[in-house]
């Protein structure tokens, strides 16, 4: 049976400056957070299209010699989110699951809500994956931007 849980952070970054991080994924999340990923590769299809697959290659320090086939499941460019489904069995952990990170405006212009909800069904008794480390992960996210004059063209054109 498929379960829930979800994490919401506010970040000090525009919306559309981590919606166009997030649909660069392949690139920006191994630098973001190189502690839990090592690569994304694309092996079919690009980062916003759906049904397009995915390698994710996580830190050895943090899930062992892991690597995950994901594909994109949905994807939506005006609402600002997107949905990585696992295939069956990748994960030793998760039978399945269903990552969505879909990005709300914050309290001003240069500030953003990021929610990233996952639905997963666990191996055995595995509990969900950790709030902590999803925090962190987003954190992490914001502390690249920054920190690195990336993802800027929107501004720079205004």
């Amino acid at each position: 049976m498929m379960a829930t849980v979800a994490t919401s952070v506010e970040l000090k970054v525009p919306p559309c400056r981590l919606w166009e991080a997030f649909k660069d994924a392949p690139n920006f999340m191994p630098k973001a957070a190189p502690f839990f990923w090592q690569s994304w590769e694309v092996l079919e299809g690009d980062p916003t299209t759906v049904g397009s697959l995915i390698l994710l290659t996580f830190n050895p320090a943090a899930r062992g010699d892991l690597k995950i086939k994901v594909k994109v499941a949905e994807f939506d460019e005006e609402e600002m989110y997107v949905t990585y489904e696992s295939l069956l069995d990748a994960d030793p952990l998760y039978r399945q699951f269903r990552v969505t990170m879909s990005i709300d405006p914050g309290e001003d212009s240069d500030s953003c809500v990021v929610t990233w909800s996952v639905f997963y069904e666990p191996v055995g008794n595995q509990g969900p994956p950790s709030k902590e480390a999803r925090h962190k992960l987003l954190k992490q996210m914001e502390e690249y931007l920054l920190s690195n004059d990336v993802y800027t063209s929107y501004y720079n054109s205004l």
